[in-house]
């Protein structure tokens, strides 16, 4: 077996809701500034990492440096957006969804 068993649970700590609800708010955040941008993203960073964090846009060559910049400028914010931009433009498939998206 790859990696640790995955445990459901349920969650009914009030306090423990309230800091995960405070961390996607700012992850909705650093999102709302990707989809705002993605356009000039897709069109100016092929190739590149880029990691939105305090819903500043920082662009990268790889995924450590990218976390390393979020975490030296916004230490506070854990709900970072980050995004690996396709090297050249295509069809994808994300299972997931079942969806075909053109990025």
């Amino acid at each position: 077996m790859l990696g640790d068993p995955v445990v459901l649970g349920e969650i009914t700590d009030p306090k423990v809701i309230k800091e995960m609800e405070e961390r996607w708010e700012r992850y909705s955040r650093n999102e709302a500034v990707f989809r705002e941008k993605a356009h000039a993203i897709y069109q100016q960073y092929r190739g590149k990492v880029v990691v939105i964090a305090g819903q500043e846009l920082h662009v990268a060559d790889t995924v450590d440096e990218a976390w390393a910049w979020a975490r030296q400028n916004h230490p506070d914010d854990d709900g970072l957006f980050t995004r690996l931009v396709p090297k050249e433009r295509g069809w994808r498939i994300y299972g997931s969804s079942w969806r075909m998206v053109r990025v």
